[in-house]
């Protein structure tokens, strides 16, 4: 009898059953993978558990907080004695997108009205593209307190989001560790692990996870420490930044926060918009292109009946920051927040109360009225370029219009001691020659033309490549 050497076909269960297997091990996989990885204790995580958890418990908040992290970080409640934050709760979180805080509000309308609608942001959430990572971490803790079928909704809207869809960051919404993780090193997949397994709650994870962290209760939350804008990266600085963007302007955030204020108007809830006190220099760095860009925003919001607050324009004998009240670049920390929330719930209350306050900031027209009232020098650096046998170091001074500034440089000898190579001059260059390869640490020294002690250091390192 014939034979054939045919292979018999697999059933159609079997072959189902090895695909199957095979999504199971891949999702096992992948689940495992973001309990390790996916860091656990993130500001994000703490606010919407501690959410859930007071509206589980019955609490109702008449006034929401929402934005990037500034909102978070700007206002202590405790620190206002006329209560405005008394019955508030605060889901800002790092690098919200307008379209994530919508999502926000729309998820808390459901659970209770809100009377009072304040959003923190800043030049930056207006300048720059939507960064995906915060926008799913934010998603992931909205959904803990969700019904399954809305979970499912709120991850296809944020996978398809026409900010992400065309690209390969919108399939990574099916593997979130790849998005947001910890460092890859065993000592912190161990410690993420740790967390994991020993806290309690993201709360408890959260002083674990970042210990300068000051929890002030209803997601509000302050930091300890100061930068030191003598050595701070400069990369991190928005002025910075914007050197390498193509465009200055999101437009699809600016649609996206006009959707917002609309739906505030809809609603009849009452809307503040402000933008978080910023570092002089972050202000005066982005020079004309600062009023030109936020100029659209306080129109948006004034023609939804809101009301916007830019406190970098604040005027000086109203309000100033200090150097030392920032934890970083762009926040305030817990000794700013302090002395800033008193003067935000005074100006809030006077607008309640339908003062003027026309006198207390200046307008985006008066934009040379206020550089001509800063009266300090209030960052200075140099950019090294390279020469023969050296660099030329190109100084310049962030300050007032009408303040005369006047350089100098030194640079530090292997003993630790520094020594002059330019004495003080209005030329803010000067040239640094040396042979053979070496590291240098220079300094650029500033202070206005009249006085006698510098009012500003800048320390850099250079590195000298020989002939």
């Amino acid at each position: 009898m014939p034979t054939s050497d045919a292979t018999p076909r697999k059933p159609l269960w079997r072959k189902l059953l090895g695909v199957v297997s095979i999504l199971v091990v891949l999702i096992a996989l992948d689940v495992a993978l973001t309990l390790a990885l996916e860091p656990y204790g993130t500001c994000t995580d703490a606010i919407m558990h501690e959410y859930w958890e007071d509206t589980a418990n019955g609490e109702q908040f008449d006034t929401l907080v929402i934005g990037t992290s500034v909102g978070q970080y700007s206002l202590n409640p405790h620190c206002m004695d006329n209560g405005l934050l008394d019955n508030a709760f605060c889901i800002s979180t790092p690098i919200q997108s307008f379209k994530s805080s919508r999502m926000v509000l729309d998820t808390v309308l459901k659970d209770h009205p809100i009377r009072r609608v304040i959003v923190g942001t800043t030049f930056f959430s207006f300048a720059s593209d939507v960064w995906p990572n915060s926008n799913m971490a934010l998603t992931q803790s909205l959904c803990l307190g969700l019904p399954f079928p809305e979970n499912a909704y709120r991850y296809a809207q944020l996978a398809l989001d026409k900010n992400f869809v065309s690209g390969v960051k919108s399939l990574a919404f099916f593997v979130p560790f790849t998005l947001n993780h910890v460092d890859y090193s065993p000592s912190a997949v161990r410690s993420n692990i740790q967390r994991r397994i020993e806290c309690a709650t993201p709360m408890e994870a959260e002083e674990l996870y970042d210990p300068t962290s000051i929890q002030l209760g209803n997601g509000f939350t302050s930091y300890a420490g100061a930068v030191n804008f003598e050595t701070i990266n400069e990369n991190n600085l928005i002025f910075e930044r914007l050197k390498y963007q193509d465009s200055n302007e999101n437009n699809g955030e600016m649609e996206e926060f006009a959707s917002l204020c609309a739906l505030c108007q809809e609603k009849g809830i009452e809307l503040i918009v402000f933008m978080s006190p910023k570092p002089v220099v972050e202000t005066i760095g982005m020079g004309d292109l600062y009023p030109k860009t936020m100029k659209p925003i306080q129109d948006i919001v004034t023609s939804c009946g809101g009301t916007y607050l830019d406190f970098n324009l604040i005027k000086p004998d109203v309000y100033e920051p200090l150097p030392e009240e920032f934890w970083d670049e762009g926040h305030l920390n817990d000794v700013g927040a302090k002395r800033f929330s008193p003067v935000f719930a005074e100006v809030v209350s006077r607008i309640e109360n339908n003062e003027d306050l026309s006198g207390l900031f200046y307008s985006y027209d008066q934009w040379d009225d206020y550089l001509s009232s800063i009266d300090t020098i209030a960052y200075v650096h140099f950019t090294p370029k390279p020469i023969e046998g050296g660099f030329l170091c190109e100084g310049e001074a962030f300050t007032g219009s009408n303040c005369q500034v006047e350089y100098a440089y030194e640079r530090q000898e292997d003993d630790g001691s520094w020594t002059r190579v330019k004495d003080w001059s209005t030329d803010p260059n000067c040239t640094l020659l040396d042979n053979g390869y070496r590291t240098a640490n220079v300094r650029i020294m500033a202070r206005q033309v009249g006085a006698i002690d510098p009012e500003l250091y800048r320390y850099q390192t250079v590195t000298f490549l020989g002939n």
